[in-house]
Order: C-alpha cells, then sequence, then structure tokens
C-alpha cells in the first residue's frame, strides 16, 4: 500500500485516456478506496494480465512545426491512455529498474534516473582533451535511427531482461504481448469533416520500460 499512495502522489497533471479518469481524481482517493485498486493491481500482477481497456490509447498527432503539413511524418503523436494504467506500468518500473540499475554499463546514460545524453557529451569532451594533450586522435562516431523504438526486437528485449533475474511475476507481465512490458493497441483517430466521419486506425506500440536493457550486451 505504501509503494502505490506514494506512486499515485508522484503522478503529474497528465491528459486523461479514454476512461476519463484524470491523475487529479487518483491523488484525490481516500485510503479506502485504495484498496481494491491495490487488489485489482495485484491481480493484474499475479495472472500477467490487464483489463483490455487499458491496452487502448487515443493517439493525437501534433505538428512538429516544420515540413509538409499534409505529410504524416511532419506530426508528433501524443498518446492519451488510461491514467490507471500508466499508474500500473509505474509501479511495474519502480520495482523494475533497482535490478537494472546495477548490471548496466557504465557508458549508458538513456533511461537512467538523474542522467542524459549530455553525460556522454561531458565524457566526449573530456576524451578528446585528454587525447590532445597527448597528441592523439579520437574518432568518434554519431548515428540516428530512424523509429528506433518502433524497430527494436521485442523478443531480443525479453531475452536481455532474463538475463537480470527480474522474477517469474515481471516475466509473466513482460510476455503478455510480443509489444514488450505493457502492450498498448493505440488508435489513430484522423479527423474529417464531422465527427461522424473519425477514422480510428489500430495500430501497436510496446513501452519503453525495458528498453533500457537492451544496449546492456555492446562492447564498451
Amino acid at each position: 500500500m505504501d509503494m502505490l499512495t506514494f506512486t499515485i502522489q508522484s503522478l503529474n497533471d497528465s491528459a486523461m485516456g479514454e476512461d476519463l479518469v484524470h491523475n487529479k481524481m487518483l491523488r484525490a482517493l481516500p485510503p479506502t478506496f485504495l484498496v481494491p485498486l491495490l487488489y485489482l493491481f495485484n491481480r493484474c500482477w499475479e495472472s500477467g494480465s490487464v483489463p483490455s481497456a487499458w491496452k487502448s490509447s487515443i493517439l493525437v498527432p501534433t505538428y512538429k512545426g516544420k515540413g509538409d503539413c499534409s505529410d504524416p511524418a511532419s506530426y508528433r503523436p501524443i498518446a492519451l491512455t488510461s491514467c490507471i494504467a500508466k499508474l500500473y506500468e509505474k509501479m511495474i518500473k519502480l520495482r523494475f529498474e533497482p535490478l537494472i540499475d546495477i548490471s548496466l554499463i557504465a557508458e549508458q546514460a538513456g533511461f537512467q534516473k538523474g542522467r542524459s545524453t549530455l553525460d556522454n557529451l561531458i565524457q566526449l569532451d573530456h576524451d578528446i582533451k585528454k587525447a590532445f594533450t597527448r597528441k592523439r586522435v579520437v574518432s568518434a562516431v554519431f548515428f540516428d535511427i530512424k523509429k528506433a523504438y518502433d524497430t527494436l526486437d521485442p523478443f531480443a528485449i525479453l531475452r536481455q531482461a532474463h538475463k537480470f533475474n527480474v522474477g517469474n511475476n515481471f516475466w509473466k507481465c513482460a510476455r503478455m504481448s510480443k509489444n514488450v512490458a505493457f502492450p498498448k493497441r493505440r488508435i489513430y483517430e484522423r479527423e474529417t469533416l464531422s465527427d461522424a466521419d473519425k477514422e480510428w486506425i489500430s495500430s501497436s506500440e510496446g513501452e519503453e520500460a525495458l528498453e533500457m536493457v537492451q544496449p546492456h550486451d555492446l562492447p564498451e
């Protein structure tokens, strides 16, 4: 119960999903209402399954500010997911992160609390200055992978996660779908002339919670 209470109070005011439950509502719940919510989360954790409604979210295309307005690539997708589902995801992530953080390579800054790509830039700057004083050459390779999240092999990530001894319950949750950690059936809404003409397109996409383990076996 303490973990649930802590996680709820740390929720931000993100937009609500299709169920119309807002994080403000969750933060205002009295302790008596948290008991059935915790029971639901525990059942999901033990069974490795979640309500089907949690797998749906409304995807709102947001214009990036540049590029052809008629080109879908000029839009950034913003997913409006169930706040209850995101709360459950966050609790799973809190359980998972301590197991991973102690095993990740020092060079990996992504998906780690208190770290960012700035850490890598500082290290690169240090290496360049160090090589300069020793009259040596530093070579650096930068690359950007298009649609990196969409093209990750979910089974490869699951195999990586298995190496960290995450436990059977987490393994069951991760195997709910080929989409890693928490499957979502994202629903794209394309506005037309009227509300009656809205077109809904189904697409699947995974959660970021396990993507931190993917680079674990890369050479230093």
